[in-house]
């Protein structure tokens, strides 16, 4: 743990998630006896109502049947009659209800929601209304009854649940497809593949998403229910949003060099899940036990895919992989989905809709810190990009530009047509330094000059390391002001000696001057030839000395010429 200081921070989110998870699996088991299941059978209500109370039993997961009939029954308590009975969208096809002092009983079809029937891709939603408190009991038929998490709601309160319900939704969805923006706008300005890919993840987990829902498929298609075409379209779409994800997660964390060999089985599974995905579509052909085989096959490796990657990212967090940090926590809120269902079938509880629901904002969750991940990643490139590009272009030695670095700012001002001058400076009698001092004195001196260089001219100058001893610098400055510049420097270098391991050294520096005339159109080799004309005259009249080329402006319309 103290090896790696990321890991403790994964392990108190992992933690902070377990603990999450446990209360929500706590809280969403049963907590009181309202409901209770008799018969087991399609008895007429009146053998229902004559039944003893020995023969009802509490209303747990397994006590409903898995398919045929279900009767319910539980208190309908006061406020009158503002009570909402909220039932899980499980699968049951028909709904009977019968209130105290009512005679006609509530009948509707959950294929068909109609009011005073509402239906959600989530719950559906009965109104119920009494003359007197009593015993409601309600029939269930359909492939799936096992009705463990019916609720008995105060409207007031339901309605809310699920006006918040559609506000997380749709609050969700608007996150998703604000990341898809930005992945979008990010991929055409940068041209990185990973943002395509991340962009495929988003829209294709949101296709499943939205035609994972029966409301939305039935919206889709004006029809009751959702046909055998959107089922099969909802069956692909899984297999695709699985194998786009599988294709930006081994992408963003880079598997093919952190871990190759989950790499592979990710490769594998990406491809398998394509084709698993065809096959479903190709239901006609694909069918019976062979479709389920396919289906089956499908689930497991989704498991399998979502193990590997588990266990891949939470090694590379540990080890202090930046993105895997990034990727673990995104997923967490899935983990946790998962982990709470599984609790609660293992305690004999229903998977209640609400934590299904959970599904889309976990996406959102996901979506937006991923998001910040590639911000982040393509900001650390971009680092190591300028990094790159200042080691190629500054000197090792003093940090100054280099000789490339320098010409290329140089023809970014001619290009502008922008004026200034050219100083090349030569410390003198280097050699002598090197000689008797050494070349670590040398080095120091270069150094020193670069210093008092920075110290007395102006923070608008550009400054670069020619070759050797020699030095360039370009002042925005031009004419008398520009001479007195370099004035100052040559004055600073020869009043102050230098100081290099005791040793007291007399540095003094040549310069050459070459004036740039705006709109002259100089070239890059024209300047530095002047200036070095006029470096070689400064040196050949006793060194120590600035000199000015006068010619420059003959020597730019001639090249024009």
């Amino acid at each position: 743990m103290a090896r790696y200081p990321a890991g403790r921070t994964i392990a108190a989110f992992a933690a902070l998630w377990l603990w999450l998870a446990c209360s929500l699996a706590w809280a969403a088991l049963p907590q009181g006896s309202e409901l209770w299941s008799g018969s087991q059978g399609c008895e007429a209500i009146a053998t229902v109502r004559q039944a003893p109370a020995s023969e009802w039993r509490p209303l747990t997961r397994d006590a409903a049947p898995r398919t045929g009939h279900a009767w319910i029954r539980f208190p309908l308590p006061p406020p009158w009659p503002a009570q909402m009975l909220v039932l899980p969208n499980f699968g049951a096809q028909h709904l009977e209800i019968h209130l105290p002092g009512v005679a006609t009983p509530y009948r509707h079809d959950l294929q068909m929601p109609t009011p005073p029937h509402t239906g959600t891709s989530y719950w559906h939603t009965a109104l119920l209304t009494a003359p007197k408190p009593g015993l409601v009991l309600t029939c269930l038929a359909g492939s799936h009854v096992a009705p463990g998490m019916i609720e008995l709601r105060p409207a007031e309160l339901q309605i809310e649940r699920e006006l918040d319900l559609r506000a997380l939704l749709a609050g969700s969805v608007a996150v998703i497809l604000a990341m898809s923006a930005f992945a979008l706008t990010f991929w055409i300005a940068l041209r990185d593949a990973i943002y395509l890919r991340y962009l495929g993840h988003l829209l294709a987990f949101l296709l499943f998403a939205g035609l994972n829902e029966w409301a939305l498929a039935r919206f889709l298609v004006g029809l009751p229910g959702a046909p055998a075409p959107m089922l099969i379209l909802r069956a692909f779409t899984l297999a695709l949003a699985a194998a786009m994800t599988l294709g930006f997660t081994r992408k963003f964390l880079d598997l093919a060099h952190t871990s190759p060999r989950a790499d592979r089985i990710l490769g594998v599974i990406l491809y398998a899940m394509l084709l698993f995905g065809m096959l479903e579509v190709l239901g006609t052909i694909v069918s019976g036990h062979a479709a389920s085989l396919v289906i089956l096959a499908e689930n497991l490796l989704v498991g399998v895919a979502c193990l590997v990657l588990m266990v891949v990212s939470v090694r590379l967090a540990w080890k202090g992989h930046r993105y895997a940090r990034y990727f673990c926590i995104a997923w967490l809120p899935f983990l946790t989905q998962v982990l709470v269902s599984v609790v609660l079938t293992v305690l004999g509880a229903e998977v209640g809709q609400t934590l299904r629901a959970m599904q889309l904002p976990a996406a959102a969750f996901e979506a937006f810190l991923l998001s910040i991940g590639l911000a982040d990643r393509t900001l650390a490139l971009k680092r190591e990009r300028d990094a790159a590009m200042r080691l190629a272009e500054r000197d090792a030695l003093t940090g100054v530009y280099n000789r490339r670095g320098f010409e290329l700012r140089l023809k970014t001002r001619l290009n502008a047509g922008k004026g200034g001058t050219l100083l090349m400076c030569d410390l003198d009698h280097f050699k002598r330094i090197n000689d008797g001092f050494g070349h670590s004195a040398g080095d120091r001196c270069l150094q020193i000059f670069v210093e008092r260089a920075e110290r007395v001219l102006p923070e608008t100058c550009e400054l670069g390391r020619y070759g050797g001893e020699e030095f360039v610098v370009l002042l925005t400055a031009t004419g008398t002001q520009a001479r007195l510049l370099a004035e100052r420097l040559r004055q600073e270098l020869a009043d102050t000696p230098v100081l290099v391991d005791e040793h007291r050294i007399n540095l003094t520096v040549s310069i050459g001057m070459a004036d740039i005339a705006p709109f002259s159109l100089p070239t890059t080799a024209s300047l530095f030839a002047l200036a070095d004309a006029a470096l070689y005259r400064a040196k050949a009249e006793g060194r120590n000395r600035v000199i000015m080329a006068d010619r420059i402006r003959n020597a730019s319309e001639n090249a024009v010429r």
